[in-house]
Order: structure tokens, then sequence, then C-alpha cells
């Protein structure tokens, strides 16, 4: 079928149904030779005699039409070198393409444009003589010429000029070794430049090829394993400051597909980093503590238990001794994982003290309270523990009179010297920023000694400036007497973000987000961050620019570098006060050059603060309803978030405590942004390692037979409405079961494959599966869990709904298919571990499907008389192992 089908199909070198077809078979005949079922030799031996014809080499599928020649070359090396006189001749059929990739191999001027270099790598790999060649022309296409340079973000920073990265599609024309010697040869590279402490940056064609290579786990030992655990300790030593910083650019903003032991070890060095002198500088500072949050509220909820309990020995190596925020981070990212590991194994076992230990040290380095309408939405055990340890907060009436406090001094000193000593010593009261409003306030000009502070005062300890800034604007804030004077808070606020580049807007919304304020004064604070992102149109303007201009399918483009390039000339990151810089009296010459921006900017940076700030707005429900005005203007910044599962499981948990239409909107809103990602999702980049959410999402957003677009919408619809708790599909579910039930429905022949494949949904012991389950994608990701008791609980489940729609069914179009899918499931995965039950199912189902499942039960004898003749069709299941019950009849 799979043959003639190819030979038909228009797409299929565009991944068209029978290339998925055909990439299925050849998975199951690997399976076949490594378990020694069939002979590999043989195979190669029995190649028809008819020569194979050469195939289009500008189409990335005659890489696998050259596979069998590449095998037979690296045999006869191998044979070669092993002195074998076992050599053998090339098979006639492969002729063709071996005479093509011999004279293609003495053509020295190989271009890009075509797949010629991937056909050379994958058959001469083994060969160093002849893979220089080819794989000289891929590293010099992404290295650039040594000579030309070209302008990235930021001042004073060069790059090699080459801009344009290896597409995908190459990439994974490249068999494992190839990739491997590519990454080797890109990872030697950085080391050296890095050793040398080079001063040109390093093309951005490199650095996007890097990315993408580090997905691709078969070369996870040389890809993201020496990444974490060799790169980037080597570059850190170097004292490589501009690599380092590219690297944790390419973590944060490229590589969504990281396991989550490589992760949390990240997060330990960046802790480390955090703490070394050298890092102390604003934009480094900055990547640090962003790259370290997005880690922090990446964890899946299933990985956060089995990662820390790791670290419980020794907490310190994944907390940070001094931000607050990211401790924070934590405890709700804990929060989170306690209720969804609770909810869906149904064990209060996650609910125990297993992170006290964690919790005792955060409060240790940063003691912290919570408002009271965040810790009720904390889990019991988190609830018990904040309010038995809880810290004594400064009241604001102190705060505001420590200010004007320093207020005088400010204005009473005379010596520059002694004022920025004084302000900008370290264990001095964190109170600068708000000396800086209170100029602008009273004369809206901040003089150039104001400057000198804040460069002498560091980024680390700036962050406790902001801390103590937020809980200072919600005191002038709440205390205002609205009309004018509100007007210029305001505008003062904006002003030091995007004027005068004090603060950046990420760095203070996250600030604000965390403080514990209770009562009008939560109100006030949102009402703050409600403000800051809306009232200017600086950061509206960037998002809904960043959003219209850019796509979040990097890994397809090949003009991100342009595209990131204009972006950051329209909206230049200023991260050393250059604002404050130009209007100072005299202005001040900016010293320090900026590490090469090779991906981010402020709208990416906001991504996990903007996920920290609709739950504190959920959390709180006089300005929940302030939400929808959010993400009116915001949400499009979504379909950028690498972690949309974790945002909604989370919102779950406030939406659970919440009776209001602020989760309808918040849903339909991540929708509509997230639909043209959800509709190509691509399974390099994203895979879910938490096996609770395995199942509905490998079916819907890694769909391998391309449907029309009505089917990729509901693919998108149903992957996150399944992700849900009951209440928020049930609706829909009720409804589609009464459409499926109607008489109209008959019309449409396509009812499985449409409304069973994509949309019901079943619950059983609180596991949430989409019905989804009979293609290859959920049957590969069956592969990859190792629990059995959940194979069980899963299969039952499966006759358990066959039996449901059998009994309710009069006719079943798709009988073969769905006993094809069993079959498979018991030779493959359970085995006869839920025999019993699934007997007793069997047993209660019509004759048609007793027939087809009798192997399964090994119940003898089945009367084939009782089947309906309508009811078979041209086969039957065939058992898939080779454990074959002695008594299957032969039919003749």
């Amino acid at each position: 079928y799979a043959m003639e089908r190819s030979e038909t199909e228009e797409k299929f070198d565009d991944g068209g149904t029978s290339q998925l077809l055909w990439q299925h078979l050849s998975s199951q005949l690997i399976f076949f030779v490594l378990f020694q079922f069939a002979s590999f030799p043989h195979m190669v031996l029995s190649l028809h005699q008819k020569c194979i014809p050469v195939p289009d080499i500008n189409k990335p599928q005659s890489t696998h039409a050259f596979a069998m020649t590449c095998i037979w070359i690296h045999l006869n090396r191998k044979a070669q070198n092993d002195n074998s006189t076992l050599q053998i001749p090339i098979p006639h059929s492969l002729k063709f393409h071996h005479e093509f990739l011999q004279q293609s191999l003495r053509n020295k001027s190989l271009q890009m444009n075509d797949y010629k270099i991937a056909l050379l790598c994958n058959a001469y790999s083994t060969n160093s003589e002849c893979f220089t060649l080819p794989m000289g022309a891929l590293v010099e296409t992404i290295y650039g010429n040594g000579i030309m340079r070209i302008p990235l973000p930021g001042t004073s920073c060069l790059a090699s000029a080459s801009i344009t990265p290896l597409p995908m599609n190459l990439l994974d024309s490249l068999t494992v070794h190839a990739k491997m010697s590519l990454i080797h040869s890109i990872a030697t590279r950085v080391i050296k430049l890095a050793h040398a402490k080079s001063s040109v940056a390093l093309a951005p064609a490199l650095v996007e090829t890097y990315s993408r290579l580090l997905v691709y786990m078969e070369i996870e030992s040389l890809g993201i394993k020496g990444f974490i655990s060799q790169l980037l300790p080597t570059v850190f030593k170097s004292h490589a400051w501009g690599i380092l910083h590219t690297l944790l650019e390419m973590f944060s903003y490229r590589m969504h597909h990281i396991q989550p032991h490589y992760r949390v070890q990240l997060l330990s060095h960046l802790h480390t980093l955090a703490a070394v002198a050298q890092t102390n500088q604003n934009q480094l500072h900055l990547c640090v503590e962003s790259t370290a949050l997005r880690l922090i509220t990446a964890l899946g909820s299933s990985e956060v238990q089995p990662q820390f309990t790791r670290f419980l020995s020794d907490p310190k190596t994944v907390l940070s001794a001094e931000s607050e925020e990211l401790n924070r981070a934590l405890i709700l990212t804990l929060a989170r994982a306690t209720h969804v590991t609770d909810f869906f194994t149904g064990s209060d076992s996650i609910q125990g003290t297993w992170c006290k230990d964690i919790l005792q040290t955060i409060m240790s380095f940063t003691p912290h309270n919570w408002a009271s309408h965040t810790l009720s939405c904390f889990p019991g055990p988190l609830q018990a523990f904040f309010k038995q340890n809880n810290v004594p907060q400064e009241s604001r009436f102190n705060l505001k009179k420590n200010v004007e406090e320093e207020y005088r001094k400010w204005k009473s000193m005379t010596n520059e010297n002694d004022i920025i000593t004084h302000f900008s010593i370290q264990g001095s009261p964190p109170l600068f920023l708000c000396l800086l409003w209170k100029m602008l306030l009273d004369t809206d000009h901040i003089n150039q000694i104001g400057y000198r502070v804040l460069e002498r005062i560091g980024a680390r300890a700036l962050v406790a400036h902001v801390r103590t800034f937020a809980d200072f604007l919600v005191y002038e804030f709440s205390t205002s007497a609205g009309g004018q004077q509100l007007n210029k808070c305001i505008e003062i606020l904006n002003d030091m973000v995007w004027k005068y580049n004090i603060v950046t807007l990420d760095r203070l919304i996250l600030c604000l987000a965390m403080r514990s304020h209770e009562g009008n004064e939560a109100q006030v604070c949102y009402f703050i961050i409600q403000l800051l992102l809306l009232k200017p149109n600086d950061f509206r303007n960037r998002v809904s620019d960043f959003v219209k201009e850019n796509s979040p399918e990097h890994w397809l483009q090949n003009d991100w570098h342009t595209k990131h390039m204009n972006y950051h000339k329209k909206y230049p990151e200023k991260l050393y006060f250059e604002g404050l810089a130009e209007q100072v009296d005299p202005p001040v010459q900016i010293q320090s050059p900026y590490l090469p921006i090779y991906f981010g900017n402020v709208c990416l940076r906001f991504l996990p603060v903007f996920d920290i700030v609709i739950h504190r707005f959920l959390e709180l429900y006089p300005v929940s309803k302030s939400l929808e005005t959010l993400l009116d203007h915001l949400g499009g910044l979504y379909k950028f978030h690498g972690e949309l599962f974790q945002i909604l499981i989370l919102s779950n948990t406030y939406m659970s405590k919440m009776r209001s239409p602020i989760p309808v909107f918040l849903l339909a809103s991540f929708i509509l942004c997230r639909q043209n990602y959800c509709l190509s999702v691509f399974i390099h980049i994203k895979c879910f390692c938490n096996f609770t959410f395995v199942f509905f999402s490998s079916t819907c957003s890694q769909p391998l037979v391309p449907r029309e677009n009505i089917t990729a919408w509901m693919n998108a619809i149903g992957l996150i409405i399944t992700a849900l708790p009951e209440p928020y599909w049930i609706v829909l579910h009720d409804r589609i079961v009464s459409v499926i039930s109607s008489l109209r429905m008959s019309l449409y022949k396509d009812i499985m494959q449409i409304s069973v494949s994509y949309f019901l949904v079943f619950h059983i012991k609180k596991v949430y599966i989409v019905d989804s389950i009979f293609s290859l994608p959920f049957v590969h990701q069956m592969k990859m869990c190792l629990n059995r008791s959940l194979h069980i609980l899963i299969g039952v489940a499966f006759y358990d709904m066959l039996l449901n729609v059998d009994q309710c069914s009069t006719h079943l179009n798709y009988m073969d298919p769905i006993c094809d899918f069993l079959y498979h499931m018991k030779y493959m995965f359970t085995g006869d571990s839920m025999k019993e039950q699934v007997e007793k199912i069997i047993c209660n189902l019509k004759p048609a499907l007793k027939l087809r499942l009798r192997f399964i039960t090994h119940i003898s004898k089945m009367e084939p008389a009782a089947v309906p003749p309508q009811a078979i069709n041209s086969g039957s299941p065939a058992p898939q192992s080779n454990q074959v019950p002695a008594s299957l009849p032969v039919t003749q």
C-alpha cells in the first residue's frame, strides 16, 4: 500500500501520508533487525537487479533514496579497515547512485542550493579523506570568511558576517555521525575563540545552527550534555563574557526541548555565576537572572520533585543567595507542582515535607512573606510553613520616613565624592531609586552625580533598590491625591523606564508582581503594573511590531537575523542608563561595550514575567477583570511562549478557586494567539516528558498525517481544552456526544477521524486523554513511558471505551484499525498482564469484534457464522510478534 501511494502521491517529498507510512515501516524493520527477526545482510543482498535511478537532489527525500548506497559505502569502508576478505562489489541496482556520489566528490566547489553536500557527508563520514570536502563546505557557510564584519545590537559590538543558518531540512538529512561531526566542529571553534578572547562575536549563522543541532537527542553526548558540562564551564573559566551571554541567550530563546536534569544543572551553574564579581554588570546580570527565571518557571510539574530531591542534602546549589524574586518563583513552581501531581495521581505523598529543607534554605537566604490571597492558593503544607515562618515587614510609613531622611541628606551634601560614596557603599539602605523618583517629582531633573551613583552601585545591588522602589511606589500611589498629581506620578515612572533607562520594564514589573501587599495596597500595586504596561505606547508598540514582524517558528526561518536587527534599530535596548547619561549636564559618554545580542529583546524577556503577572491578577478578584485588557493588548506574545502548558496548568489552580468569566476569556485568548503555532508544532523543537500529558499532547501537537485546516484547528483547541479540569470541558463533551448521536452525523463518513480522534475526552482515575489513540505518535510516546502500571491502566481504558461504543452502535466501520492497535498494544507493551480484565470485556463485545480479538484472549473457538457478513472487511488483524498462539487457524 505504501509503495502504491508513493508512486501516485504528489506530496511524497513534502511529508505526505505515504512518506509517513514508510517511516513507520522502516522503524518496524529496524526493530526486526535488532531483535534478529530478520537478517540485514540478506536484505542488502536481495536488492533488485534493476538499477535505481538518481532522484531529484533538490528535495530532502533524495537522502532517503541514497541510504542504501551510503550504507554499502560504510560497510565496504569497514571491511577495508579490518582487512576483510569479504568485500562485496557494489550491487548492480545501486550503480547509478554510487557513480553520482563519486562524480560529486570530484567537484571541489560544492554549492548549498541542493542536498549534494548532505549526501556526500552521509556517504563518507567514516572516510576522513573524502569527508573533509563536504563538511568543510558546511562549516565555511556558517563560520564566515574571517574578514567581513557586521554590527550587532548595542554599541561597539561586531560579529563575523555569516547570517544565514543551515536549514532544518538539511540538518534532518544528515546522518547521526555527520551531525556529530558538525556539532563537534562548532563546539571546538567556540572553545577556541573563548580561549583567544576574540573581540569579534560569533557569526549569527553559527549560533543559530548550533542551537538547531542541540535539539537532536541522538547526538546528546556531544550536544546538550557537552554544552552544559564542558562548553559552558570552559567559556566561564576563560572569562569570555560575550560568548557566555550568547550561550545563555541560546538556552533562553532557542532550546525548548531539553531534559529536566540538564535544565536544573544549568540553574545551579547560573546561581554560581551570579555570585562572581565579573558578572556584576548590567547586561550579563540581567541575562543570568532572566535565564534562571525562565528555567524555574518552565519546569514541568512532574519534573519538580524528582529533580530537586537530588539536591536535598545541599539545596543551596539550586537556590539564589540574593534574588528574592527567583526564590519566590521557585516556591510558586513548587506550589504548582504539588497541586498538579497530586491532582493527577490522586496521592497525597507529594504534599508531604519533602521540600521543607528547600523552603527553610530559601527563608534563610531571602526571608519574605506571601499575601493572604496568594497563600490561599498554595497547597496546605506550604500554607502551614509560611504561617509558621512569618517574617516581620517594615511598615510603609517607616519606608516613607527613611526616604525623606535620605533625600534631605542628598540635598544637604555638597562634596561629590562624599555623595557617591554615601549612597553607593555596600550596606547603605537600598533607597536610591526612591531618591531619583523624588528628584524628578520635585525638579524634573537628575544631575550627573545621580548617574555616577547608579554606575557605582552595580547591577547586583541595584536589584535590592528596585525591590524597595516597588514598595515605595505602592505607598506613593496609595496616598496620591489623584488628578494632576497622579498623572505626574505616572509620567515620572514611565520616564524612569523609557526616557532615562534607569530600570528595565521586565525587572520592575517582576519586582512589583512579587511583592506581598494586602487589600487596597495590592490593588494599587496591580494598578501600577497595568499603567506601566498599557498607559504609554512604548511597550505596546514594541509588542505589536514584534508580533507582527516575527514568527515563533524560528527553526523554519533563514532571515531571523535581518528581522532581529531591524527591530533593534527601531527599538534599541538601553541597559546602561543611556537616557540618563544623555540628559545630564554635561552628557556622559557610555564606556561599557555591549555583549552580543542574537535573539533577545524586552518582549521575549517579559514573557515569563507575564506568566507571573497573570496569576497574581487571578488571585485577587477585584483586579482579575483587568486581565481582559492586558491580554487584549499583549496576549499576542503568547505565540512565542515555549511552555504554554505550564501557564495553563497553573492558571487552573486559580481558576478552580474562582467562579468568574475571566478564565473563559483567558482560555480563548490563549487559543487565538497560539493558533498558528499549534498548527505546525515541530517534533524536533517541542516534546513533553511529563507522561500525564504525553498521551494527548503527542497526538494533538505532533499529528503525523496531514489534514485539512479544520482538523488542525481542532488539534489546537483540543490540546488546550483537554488540559483543563472537567468543569471546563464537560459542556463541550456533552455537546459533541449529542452531535455524534444525532441522525445527521450518519451523512459523514469520516466521523471517527474528525470527531472521535480529536475531541472525545474520557476521565478515568484522574487521567485525561484525548481519544486520538489509534495513531502512531501515541504509540511512540507510550514507548517513552516506562511505567508498566500506566500501560495497563490505559490499555484497559481502551477496551472499556470500545465496549461502550460497541454497545451503543449497530455497526462499526473501523474495526480493523482499532483491533490492529489493540494487538500492537498487547505484543509491544502489556503482554498478558491485563488478560483477566480484558477477557471479561471482550466476552461482552459483539461477534464481529470477538472474532477479530480472539487471539488476545486465547479463546480457542469462535463461531464465524455468528458474524454478519457485511461486518467482515478485507482482513483481520494478525498478531505482530513471534508469540503466535498454537491454535491459530489457517484460512484457505
